[in-house]
């Protein structure tokens, strides 16, 4: 082999070995539930990321009602049942402007 396809071997064998270590996909393992007093129980995850310790997380948890072109009401009503919060809801809208 001449010395252009050593070095495009030794590359792809680098690049594949690089790509391993540096792309690791996020993992979600189901989290323990949690009790919110006064609102109800909230199921979880855990997120793993670049190779460090399990995070847990609890996504998408209401924090006031969005009324319509009013000002936000903090007063939640308990929910009913176990809140998922292994995902994201959607966002609420807000002004440009303040």
């Amino acid at each position: 082999m001449d010395c252009r396809a050593n070095f495009l071997a030794y590359l792809a064998v680098f690049l594949h070995l690089v790509s391993d270590y540096c792309f690791v996909p996020v993992q979600c393992v189901d989290a323990p539930f949690i009790h919110i007093p006064g609102n109800g129980v909230i199921s979880g995850t855990y997120l793993k990321m670049f190779r460090t310790q399990n995070i847990k997380a609890y996504l998408g948890i209401r924090y006031a009602h969005a009324r319509r072109f009013q000002p936000p009401d903090i007063e939640l009503t308990p929910w009913k049942g176990i809140f998922n919060a292994t995902v994201f809801q959607p966002d609420c809208w807000q002004n440009s402007k303040p």
